[in-house]
């Protein structure tokens, strides 16, 4: 955009130098010289414009672009995110599956432990109770001496 702008001050400085220099050296009359001037002077106006449409041209052309580009980064960048979002989903819901899991593992080694536990509680209760019986079976009668 600076170029442009260089440019089209460079054309209409140009421009009135060669109208300056044009009347220093034309050997015509005022009127002449006038209407040259005037002609000269429209002519530069008319590039002017002309250059200015373009550039602006240009420019709504590249901010187009510009737009598009954008748009289409916004584009790839939501659907990164929503990728990566989705990939965190299933990584904690995969993490809860397996932490559930190990739950019930823990749970399920727990009651077997526990029944396991009372299983041989039970035994030694009876046992001990056969060994008594056994021992009071045995022992000597009363007022005797044990050994």
């Amino acid at each position: 955009m600076a170029r442009t702008r260089e440019f089209i001050l460079g054309v209409v400085a140009g421009s009135a130098i060669g109208a300056v220099v044009a009347l220093v050296y034309a050997p015509r009359a005022g009127e002449q010289t006038r209407e040259m001037l005037k002609g000269k002077a429209e002519e530069a106006k008319a590039k002017a414009t002309q250059l200015a449409d373009q550039a602006r041209e240009r420019a709504d052309e590249v901010a187009g672009e510009v737009r598009t580009r954008a748009a289409s980064t916004a584009e790839v960048v939501k659907s990164r995110a929503e990728q990566v979002g989705a990939g965190a989903r299933d990584v904690i819901q995969r993490g809860r599956s397996l932490v559930e899991g190990q739950m019930h593992a823990v749970q399920a080694a727990a009651d077997a432990y526990r029944q396991a536990a009372q299983e041989t509680r039970r035994t030694l209760e009876r046992e001990v109770q056969e060994d008594v019986e056994e021992r009071v079976a045995t022992a000597p009668a009363e007022g005797g001496k044990a050994a």
